[in-house]
């Protein structure tokens, strides 16, 4: 089962919280396949040495859309299991688990708990998204502490394992640099933009799949060496520092503003 999916990881201007990921990885799956995609200014390939990774270097800040889109097209097993490079992996981060329940058919994507070193507290980016009966209206979040077992859900956490061919019916939206994580979303229940732009060809298509979540599955992500202290502000920039213009990409794709 562990070698019926392929980490994917997108890696950009943190060598030091990729060199700590792949490690911890390693010490639980030593052998499924592992892609990185690096679009830093300066690519840290030999991070990876001795990690047995295939590993991509893209045109400075081509974004990770295009990123995953284009690791997605190399990818041979039939799942993936996405990966942001500031998680650690633990003796909880049994994401087989996950993988079972898409390979069972149940699911097309299925996300794990993300706890949060920070705040020391799980992110709670899980829920619905609500419409006026036309469109989508708002994005609303679901208590993760009442969910016992597996649950449908419209969005989860950037940390979930999905069949590849789902994922090649939808894609990712290249334009949008950040906020792109609802859009996938939206897009992938097979709901419609109220403006096409952007989107490649297969990702216009209108496929509905099955989102789940499941608690039992959790990995830390860990950040504070990059936001906080020791601030990485090149990295800030791009994920802070132009969120508001790409958010209203987003509502001008969209039409309604997420919270």
């Amino acid at each position: 089962m562990i070698h019926d999916f392929t980490f994917m990881i997108k890696t950009l201007l943190r060598p030091e919280a990729l060199g700590r990921l792949l490690p911890t990885l390693r010490a639980f799956y030593p052998d499924t396949p592992v892609m990185i995609a690096d679009d830093s200014p300066d690519p840290y390939p030999e991070v990876a040495k001795g990690f047995d990774c295939e590993y991509f270097t893209y045109p400075y800040d081509i974004g990770i859309g295009h990123c995953y889109n284009d690791m997605l097209d190399k990818i041979k097993t039939p799942g993936v299991v996405l990966l942001d490079d500031d998680f650690i992996f633990s003796k909880q981060t049994e994401v087989e688990k996950l993988w079972a329940w898409v390979a069972s058919g149940l699911y097309d994507l299925v996300g794990g708990r993300v706890w949060n070193t920070t705040r020391r507290d799980f992110q709670g980016f899980v829920g619905f998204f609500y419409s006026d009966g036309e469109n989508i209206t708002s994005l609303k979040k679901v208590p993760q502490d009442k969910v016992r077992t597996i649950k449908q859900v419209d969005i989860t956490m950037n940390f979930w394992a999905a069949s590849t061919e789902s994922l090649r019916r939808v894609r990712w939206n290249e334009e949008l640099k950040v906020c792109r994580h609802e859009d996938f979303f939206l897009r992938y229940l097979g709901h419609t933009p109220t403006k096409r732009r952007g989107l490649p060809k297969a990702a216009q298509v209108g496929h509905k799949h099955r989102v789940g979540f499941y608690p039992q599955c959790i990995v830390t992500h860990d950040n504070r060496s990059f936001m906080g202290r020791d601030k990485n502000h090149e990295y800030i920039w791009h994920r802070k520092g132009r969120f508001d213009t790409f958010r209203q990409v987003f509502i001008d794709i969209w039409g309604f503003e997420f919270v």
